[in-house]
C-alpha cells in the first residue's frame, strides 16, 4: 500500500505536488464580484446580475418599506443584526422607558 499527498487548488480543482504551487495557483484566479440589494431590516436580498439594478433596488426599498408599515423596523433590524454577526440590519440600542 502506498499513500500519496497531493494538493488541489480549491477554485479549479488542479491537482498539484507541492502545497505551495496550489496556493499559487488559487492566487491567480480573478476575484468574482457580486451584486445584491438587502433590506436593512431583515437582510432579505436581490442579485443584482439576476433582477437588474433599478428592481433589485426597488424590490429592497419596497421590502424596508412594508415592514415600516408593520411597525417592526426596530425590532426586527435588531433581532437581523444579532442573527447575522452584525453583517445586516442595524443596531438599535434599547429605548428607556420613562417612569
Amino acid at each position: 500500500m502506498k499513500i500519496e499527498i497531493y494538493y488541489e487548488c480549491p477554485i479549479c480543482h488542479q491537482s498539484w505536488a507541492t502545497q505551495s504551487a496550489a496556493i499559487a495557483c488559487r492566487n491567480q484566479h480573478p476575484v468574482i464580484e457580486k451584486k445584491w440589494a438587502n433590506c436593512e431590516v431583515c437582510g432579505q436580498g436581490w442579485n443584482i446580475t439576476y433582477w437588474g439594478e433599478k428592481q433589485a433596488v426597488e424590490l429592497a426599498r419596497k421590502c424596508e418599506q412594508e415592514h415600516e408599515a408593520k411597525g417592526e423596523t426596530e425590532e426586527l433590524s435588531r433581532k437581523t443584526f444579532f442573527l447575522s454577526g452584525g453583517t445586516k440590519g442595524k443596531y438599535y440600542p434599547p429605548r428607556k422607558e420613562s417612569k
